[in-house]
């Protein structure tokens, strides 16, 4: 014991010397001291036969019959100099273990470095390898390895100089550049990680070099780049389960719902358990239009495992969007227990207690959301359109009006999220008026008026994709008709003349930026605005407002409606189906316009695609469809614009805008009237 301690004194990482005096204290029935110096033997890297014994003897019921693996602690002088001398050309690629040089010392060093990184001893590993490097400067391996554990580490910026490392060492080696490249997309350096993946492809087919160009391309949007990439990796390793995950998502998102079921399916083939293909299948149902399917996918991956929140979240979105709102209530708290801080869904918590007439609850969902998620902007707007309709509920429906008592400066910044700290708003004080009793129950007059507006509504839904059946929207709309009905027969039925009629709050008064100054005979616009209110009562997460009610600035700038049939590389599945008649139009509008010569006329109309038609004007643009007064004859007033852009990346927006400006405005007011 004394010798080792000698020994130790001058070395306490002889690893021989722990062994040995382990032995003698353990022959001493010292047998915990003993423990403790072999623990400290193995906390050390010199020889991995050394290390092997140690391990062995930690492991053995019988430490002291343990043989000897070695007698040296280090390599000796001559076979150091021997690997020293190795030349870099051939220290590369091509021994027993991966990227090993062929010498069973250092290649038995490489090995042991490789299982710390593996089993996530990065420390240990980044010193085995700096041991390495600094015998031997020019070795290959011990750059790359050295590089992952970096990586791993989160040490991006060390882990790409010792990748570089390699590649100066071995230029060829496909696997130095991919990990390079990885190493520059957790930067976010993307356009170095694509060019270092792209290498790596060029020295080797490789499916993970695929798949890991095609995740920078998804994270940029580059949809269609992105989903190549994935299918190619998929060729190569169809079993790669996350592959056909992302080639499912990529296709969803480019408006092709089916053809992403069909991928997620053969992800769902190689792991059946596979939660998130499961809960993207529902999505991309959902997506579709169909509703039930995608509720049942939610409800068999909440069957297999109660604790993803992930999939009460898709379920309560699901039967929200079908006006389900009950039971979304009760998939947004079961996911709120789960998941206390998931923002998202404590505003849709919010929005469905506000629709059941439940304002206490979903102010203070909205209150909470602002409290712990300053971010979460639409929660403060929400909380205050929740409080203003709480303080009303006991009057009468036709004397409220959102358009008229809310600030124009209110309205604008709800509808393009402005932070709340720019406005010029002093926050409503909520009350303590009672929520709405949903226990009561309706009256014989009430049933036949709802049945009465199901019927009518039940004629309103589209038959395409993507659009779904929502039947809390549909009652709305049953309602809204019903309530127009019934305004215009007291108005063709009045006695007296009929300018003299008028609605309370009228929205049709005169406006002078945004205020309502007077009041006005009843028109057009109080017809509409019986529908505008219903539409707000209907969908509360989706507020509608009158244009010309929002701040001047605003209006004179021509906020409008928005469309998009093409956006970025995504096919909008409920909007793509008017594509081809949009797009005709298009072309039918710029082959008469006279500031093009024949020949850019010909290749307008031989077009097959908005590139095509972009690549021809070699600039974003918009043409006005005609709409032709019918009060007027031979009057034609702006219709919309079909607008195309160019969208980085490699995306075109193709849409239908609608800007109201005012003289647009006092156009449609002059024939609306």
């Amino acid at each position: 014991i004394k010798d080792c301690d000698a020994v130790l004194k001058l070395d306490k990482t002889n690893q021989r010397a722990h062994i040995e005096k382990g032995k003698a204290l353990y022959a001493l029935n010292k047998k915990e001291e003993a423990l403790q110096v072999w623990k400290d033997g193995a906390s050390f890297f010199g020889d991995v036969f050394l290390y092997d014994e140690l391990n062995n003897i930690l492991n053995s019921k019988d430490p002291l019959s343990q043989p000897k693996l070695s007698n040296s602690n280090t390599p000796s002088q001559a076979r150091t100099e021997q690997v020293k001398n190795i030349p870099s050309s051939a220290i590369a690629p091509g021994a027993s273990i991966q990227h090993g040089v062929g010498k069973t010392e250092i290649d038995e060093k490489i090995a042991f470095g490789y299982l710390q990184v593996n089993t996530g001893n990065y420390t240990k590993a980044v010193a085995v390898f700096n041991e390495l490097l600094k015998a031997f400067p020019n070795l290959f391996a011990a750059y790359l390895a050295r590089g992952t554990a970096y990586a791993l580490a989160s040490d991006l910026d060390k882990a790409i100089v010792d990748f570089s490392s390699s590649i100066e060492i071995q230029p060829t080696c496909a696997d130095a550049w991919k990990r390079r490249g990885q190493s520059y997309a957790a930067k976010g350096l993307d356009k170095e990680a694509v060019a270092d993946m792209t290498r790596a492809l060029e020295l080797q087919n490789d499916s993970d070099s695929y798949y890991q160009r095609g995740l920078v391309y998804y994270k940029n949007k580059n949809y269609r780049r992105a989903l190549l990439d994935f299918k190619n990796a998929a060729n190569i390793e169809p079993k790669h389960k996350l592959t056909w995950n992302y080639v499912g998502l990529c296709l969803n998102v480019l408006g092709q719902p089916l053809q992403a079921i069909e991928a997620y399916k053969k992800a769902l083939e190689i792991d059946p358990n596979f939660k998130e293909a499961n809960v993207n299948t529902g999505q991309a149902f959902k997506e579709r239009g169909d509703l039930q399917s995608a509720e049942n996918i939610f409800t068999k991956t909440i069957e297999k495992d109660g604790t993803y929140f992930h999939a009460y979240h898709m379920r309560g979105m699901t039967r929200f969007a079908g006006g389900k709102i009950r039971e979304a209530l009760a998939d947004f708290q079961q996911c709120l227990e789960l998941e206390p801080q998931h923002k998202d869904v404590r505003v849709l918590s919010g929005v469905a207690h506000q629709s059941l007439g439940l304002f206490k609850s979903a102010i203070a969902d909205f209150e909470f959301s602002v409290a712990n998620h300053e971010d979460n902007i639409l929660a403060w707007y929400h909380r205050e359109v929740a409080v203003f309709l709480q303080k009303r509920l006991d009057q009468r429906w036709e004397t409220v009006n959102m358009d008229i008592d809310l600030e124009p400066h209110f309205k604008e910044g709800m509808s393009k999220k402005t932070n709340p700290i720019l406005l010029n708003y002093t926050r409503q004080a909520a009350t303590d008026v009672a929520d709405v009793d949903t226990s009561r129950q309706a009256s014989e007059d009430l049933r036949k008026i709802v049945e009465t507006s199901v019927h009518i509504a039940r004629k309103i839904p589209l038959n395409s994709p993507g659009y779904v059946r929502n039947d809390r929207q549909l009652q709305a709309i049953g309602l809204g008709v019903l309530e127009i009905a019934q305004t215009l027969r007291k108005f063709w039925r009045l006695s007296a003349p009929p300018q003299a009629f008028t609605r309370k709050r009228s929205i049709s008064s005169s406006t002078v930026c945004g205020k309502l100054t007077s009041p006005s005979l009843f028109n057009w616009r109080d017809v509409y605005d019986i529908a505008v209110k219903w539409r707000r009562l209907g969908e509360p997460n989706d507020n509608v407002w009158w244009v010309d009610l929002l701040t001047q600035n605003q209006f004179a700038e021509g906020f409008g409606s928005h469309t998009p049939i093409v956006t970025g590389h995504t096919h909008v599945v409920r909007y793509y189906p008017m594509f081809d008649t949009a797009f005709k139009i298009t072309k039918s509008i710029m082959i008469s316009n006279s500031n093009y010569n024949d020949d850019l006329k010909q290749k307008i109309q031989e077009a097959k695609t908005y590139s095509d038609l972009h690549s021809l004007l070699r600039r974003d643009f918009w043409v006005v469809t005609p709409c032709h007064s019918l009060s007027r004859p031979g009057h034609i007033m702006e219709g919309t614009r079909l607008t195309l852009q160019y969208v980085i990346p490699e995306g075109y927006e193709y849409s239908i805008r609608t800007p109201g400006t005012p003289p647009r405005w006092e156009d449609y007011d002059i024939e609306m009237s």
